[in-house]
């Protein structure tokens, strides 16, 4: 995550970030920081070390009720699904910025 502040300024000193900035705005609408999801997933790529990944199971909730469509996860060594369970957030910046910026 990034409070929207330090977002805003990091943004705005090269393109291509300074057109992501306005597209932001949008979520600075309702929260004062941003959560990178897919750009930490799509920096795994290249970067397999930023996260502490976990072994387990998936299960999507399927019946009908208030938790339908939920996802779960139960950790397993030999399982098909791995998440990630910490992130070097410091790593992480270092890496975007220093391809994104």
């Amino acid at each position: 995550r990034l409070p929207a502040a330090e977002c805003r300024e990091r943004f705005a000193r090269s393109e291509p970030l300074a057109t992501v900035l306005k597209q932001a705005e949008v979520w600075f609408r309702r929260s004062e920081e941003i959560t990178f999801h897919d750009p930490l997933a799509a920096a795994l790529i290249f970067e397999p070390e930023l996260c502490r990944l976990e072994s387990g199971e998936i299960a999507v909730e399927l019946g009908p009720g208030p938790r339908e469509g939920h996802t779960r996860f139960t950790a397993s060594a030999g399982g098909a699904h791995r998440i990630a369970v910490e992130v070097n957030s410091d790593a992480f910046f270092a890496h975007y910025f220093s391809v994104a910026g």
